[in-house]
């Protein structure tokens, strides 16, 4: 209990670092979440009412109301495409950049701050050289994390 408990404060502490340098990221990686969620029960539930309205009926007036159906779900399912594509492509590659040049910017200024002596010790060495490398990932992966449990809940 008490590694979920570390767990739990280790994610929360890495997503605060996000929340600080760029909060806007989260939102932005959490409505991309429930959007797409979103995007695919409509899908489903709009294929759901095309194939249901050709079984149920036999006029033949049906072929407006399933062509406007067709045509509302290729139109929603483009607009979706458009803007996972300029988030995806725009936005968050923006965001990771400032996330990462503003936590490196912090490790190299508590670096620097840190007697000589330290350097000397490789434990401390290699701690430091690990968060410098991993630091930006594991923060943008606990959020990925975090958008996936989000999904799975809806």
């Amino acid at each position: 209990m008490d590694k979920l408990k570390l767990i739990i404060k280790n994610n929360l502490f890495m997503l605060a670092y996000i929340k600080k340098y760029r909060p806007s990221h989260i939102y932005i990686t959490v409505f991309m979440s429930l959007f797409g969620s979103l995007a695919s029960v409509a899908n489903l539930l709009i294929t759901r009412y095309v194939v249901n309205q050709l079984q149920a009926s036999t006029e033949e007036d049906i072929f407006p109301i399933v062509l406007t159906m067709v045509l509302a779900l290729f139109v929603f399912n483009v607009m979706y495409s458009f803007i996972n594509s300029y988030i995806q492509h725009k936005i968050i590659p923006v965001n990771n950049q400032i996330i990462n040049q503003k936590m490196q910017t912090e490790l190299y200024s508590h670096a620097a701050i840190v007697q000589a002596s330290y350097y000397d010790n490789p434990v401390y060495f290699n701690q430091l050289s690990m968060a410098l490398q991993q630091s930006d990932a594991r923060a943008h992966g606990v959020l990925s994390v975090k958008c996936l449990a989000a999904n799975l809940r809806t």
